[in-house]
């Protein structure tokens, strides 16, 4: 277990903050430890000299880190590496500031830019220690399921479905026009849907008003969807820019960030110039080291870009992917040319790949994730600790394009070979790879539902939902809804074999597991409460209406069966959060309705 000490001081007008960044470090704590990481408080009287991660609220007053202390922990960090990272957060805005904090705050962007960090809101303090958290786990933010840790979902940024903070106490997020915009033609349309349905509910049957209100609450949903979508690029880049915190970046990258945290994207778009930077990339340079310092601080600015053009909406769809893939492709040239160490261009062959899934070019995601799976394969040869569980992710994501893509055998070689990788770490940290576990037996039971062996499939399933109960009981706000996915699709395999009361009670428990969701995490997971009542509720009257099934309480049997892939139509598993092919067959409505309830928790299994 790594052991990350940290010192937090703010100044006494602050408590609010103070309180904030201790209740993120628990969070942390409770996602962390069974990635092997654990934050624990710097002791009374530790200054930051003594820890590895220094973190400074000021508003008005030095408070607990004065400036000699601070000045202190910046030699530390240059002569003795100690503390490892550290931030400083200034509060706007500054009436009432002290002289000598005022002067120092003047002076600090010139002399110590890298470690500067603004916040108006408490939301502000938590997002940024949460994201920028993410460099302390084994693989930097981009290992194994690392980079999907942060979500964003109901307008609210989220640690492994979680709350952190609400986007819209973020300057990023609530300074952005293209969201303001979208968020006032959703308004908009709410209300005119409320309308409507009170005109529907007046006059039932009337088409002159059912019409035009399931036009806008088509419109609705794709305005929402659009937004989400909006949502998740914003939050991959802020995630990107607060990981470099203390980190010297290059000029043109240092402005982007200013640009896009006042939420002027375009802009921000615009100072990372492609054609410029692919220029710049090419020209002669007098030394190789030279051309190598020039060539790094293209490769920051060239990933930056691929970012950041995605949330330019003076853009087509095509020319924002056309674009990103341009600026992939030629940091990886770059990157091989200057013969940067093999696990960084690995790394970023895996990041492009991932990107390629996400946008559904599969045959290109393919090629590249099958390219790093052999680096991968060669790097955990020589370190198999650090090197395994990147293999077993890499196969596990090559399987689903495989998958997606029709290719089942290899799909199925893909997934026990990550599967047979994952229990073998696992045999080594006992705890620390199951999830990676669960949602690698999902997949795999996936694929063995489409090709008809359902009895491996349901064995698969069973073992992962006893592996997502156990997990659930110590962290029901992370896997409880894996547990409520998996029982609703479970009945769903149940209904194709036949057993239509098996397929009922685990419907029901099903729909149980999703209310304790929505206590846990009010609003969240409300519209998945609706659907599975719709499925309890319509399958039992069916199965009444044919005598064959009574209402009893039902007493769930310890370790009962967990699955993945739907039965009569529902979703593979996505990337980020996005749907996959969808499969649809026969089967009436409370059947579909239950592969709706499911497609959102289904595509976040593999990212556990």
């Amino acid at each position: 277990m790594k052991t990350v000490k940290v010192c937090i001081a703010s100044g006494p007008e602050l408590e609010d903050a103070r309180r904030a960044a201790d209740d993120v470090l628990e969070l942390l704590n409770k996602h962390f430890r069974a990635r092997g990481v654990e934050f624990v408080s710097a002791a009374q009287g530790e200054g930051p000299e003594f820890a590895d991660w220094s973190i400074a609220l000021w508003w008005k007053e030095f408070g607990e880190m004065g400036l000699d202390a601070f000045e202190n922990a910046c030699e530390g960090l240059k002569t003795r590496g100690r503390p490892a990272k550290m931030c400083v957060f200034f509060k706007e805005p500054d009436e009432g500031i002290a002289e000598e904090l005022k002067r120092f705050k003047e002076s600090f962007a010139t002399r110590h830019g890298p470690f500067l960090g603004r916040f108006e809101t408490v939301d502000a303090v938590r997002f940024q220690l949460a994201a920028q958290s993410l460099v302390l786990l084994p693989g930097g933010g981009n290992g194994p399921g690392e980079r999907e840790m942060l979500s964003v979902e109901g307008g609210e940024v989220r640690l492994e479905g979680e709350r952190v903070a609400k986007l819209e106490n973020l300057p990023f997020a609530k300074l952005n026009d293209r969201r303001k915009m979208l968020r006032q033609q959703i308004a908009r349309l709410e209300s005119e849907e409320s309308s409507l349905a009170a005109g529907a509910a007046a006059s039932p049957g009337d088409e002159d008003i059912l019409r035009p209100l399931r036009d806008v609450r088509k419109m609705l949903r794709q305005l929402e969807e659009e937004l989400t979508q909006y949502d998740g690029y914003l939050l991959n880049m802020a995630v990107s820019f607060a990981k470099t915190a203390g980190e010297e970046l290059d000029g043109r990258v240092a402005k982007a960030r200013e640009l896009f945290e006042r939420g002027k994207v375009r802009a921000a778009n615009k100072e990372l110039d492609l054609d410029e930077l692919v220029e710049s990339s090419e020209q002669n340079v007098p030394t190789f080291e030279a051309q190598r310092e020039l060539g790094v601080k293209n490769i920051q600015a060239l990933l930056a870009k691929a970012e950041m053009v995605m949330a330019d909406d003076s853009l087509t769809p095509e020319e924002r992917v056309e674009a990103a893939c341009k600026a992939h492709e030629e940091s990886l040239r770059l990157a091989r040319s200057l013969r940067v160490p093999d696990r960084q261009e690995t790394e970023m062959m895996w990041n492009y790949a991932h990107f390629l899934h996400q946008q559904k070019r599969l045959q290109a995601s393919g090629r590249w994730y099958g390219e790093a799976c052999e680096r991968y394969r060669l790097l955990s040869k020589v370190d198999a600790c650090a090197y395994l569980p990147w293999l077993a992710a890499t196969l596990g994501r090559l399987a689903l394009v495989h998958d997606q893509s029709g290719q089942d055998e290899e799909a199925a070689k893909d997934y026990g070979e990550a599967l047979e990788i994952y229990r073998r770490l696992g045999a080594g940290s006992p705890g620390a790879y199951e999830p990676n576990v669960a949602a690698t037996l999902n997949n795999l039971a996936c694929w063995h539902y489409k090709t008809q062996r359902d009895e491996e499939a349901e064995a698969e399933y069973k073992e992962a939902l006893e592996i997502y109960r156990r997990l659930a009981a110590g962290s029901p706000e992370a896997y409880e809804p894996y547990v409520a996915m998996t029982l609703c699709n479970w009945a769903l395999l149940k209904r194709r074999t036949g057993d239509e009361a098996g397929a009922q009670r685990l419907a029901a428990e099903g729909l149980e597991a999703y209310k304790r969701c929505e206590e846990l995490a009010p609003g969240a997971y409300a519209e998945r409460v609706q659907y599975a009542q719709t499925i309890v509720d319509e399958g039992l009257m069916a199965a009444i209406q044919r005598g064959d099934w009574t209402i009893v309480p039902w007493e769930g049997e310890e370790g009962e069966t967990k699955t993945d892939e739907p039965a009569e139509s529902g979703e593979n598993v996505g990337e980020n959060g996005s749907a996959g092919d969808t499969l649809v067959g026969g089967g009436n409505l409370w059947w579909t309705l239950a592969a709706l309830a499911l497609g959102g928790l289904v595509l976040l299994l593999w990212f556990v």
